[in-house]
Formats: structure tokens, C-alpha cells, sequence
């Protein structure tokens, strides 16, 4: 890199389809990461110990949560909407709000279904 002082972020990176992130953490450490060298001279972090959820309760007994993945809910499938959905958060050490009443859940909901109701390609009776 020609210098020193190379900000980690410039050379650690959260690649997840078209999202290229600057990125804290590594092995061994708090943000635990596995990383491998890429062909643009960076190291990308592949996986690791990086959910993080915080609760808690206040003098009432109210709960309030939240948590974050540095990829996001179906980190296996590219043409999900989810795939990614949480890395930008991630990279900038935010975390977004965990759903716990139904009211919450309802108001983000994205499709609903029950059990016995499946239906799809990969599903026979």
C-alpha cells in the first residue's frame, strides 16, 4: 500500500454480492472473523462468530433488543433479498432492532404462512 498508516478498514473488506464494505475486526478478537487473501491485494472476511444480540429490561420489565449478522438472514442464497441485507449495518457497527411482539413482527412482515400450507418446488406431499 505505499504507506503505514493504511486505515484496517481500506484493507479488511465485507464483500457480499455487489456490496464491498470496509470492515473491523479479525481473528481472535470480539468481531471474530475468518479471512482470506483476495486477488486485489485486501482480505475479505468469509465467516466467523459475528451475530451479536443485546437485551434488556427496564425497571418495568419492558424489553428492548437488538441484534445484527454481518451478512444477513439467508446468508446462503445470492437471490434472496436477505442475503446481504444486514452487512451495511454491520460494517458500521449499528445494529437494528430485534422484533419481538406480533404487532412489530406484522408491521415488517413479508409474507405469512402456517404450517401445512407449504408449498413450492422442493416440497411433496
Amino acid at each position: 500500500y505505499g504507506r503505514l498508516d493504511v486505515p484496517w478498514g481500506e484493507l479488511m473488506r465485507l464483500r457480499r454480492g455487489d456490496l464491498d464494505l470496509p470492515l473491523g475486526g479479525g481473528p481472535d478478537c470480539l468481531r471474530a472473523l475468518d479471512i482470506q487473501a483476495t486477488e486485489d491485494h485486501r482480505l475479505m472476511g468469509v465467516n466467523g462468530d459475528c451475530f451479536f444480540q443485546m437485551v434488556e429490561w427496564d425497571t418495568e420489565g419492558k424489553v428492548h433488543s437488538e441484534s445484527i449478522h454481518q451478512f444477513g438472514a439467508a446468508s446462503t442464497d445470492p437471490d434472496s433479498p436477505h442475503y446481504a441485507d444486514q452487512a451495511p449495518l454491520f460494517a458500521k457497527q449499528e445494529m437494528r432492532p430485534t422484533l419481538l411482539s406480533e404487532e412489530d413482527i406484522r408491521a415488517n412482515l413479508a409474507r405469512e404462512y402456517r404450517p401445512g400450507e407449504f408449498t413450492g418446488p422442493w416440497y411433496s406431499k
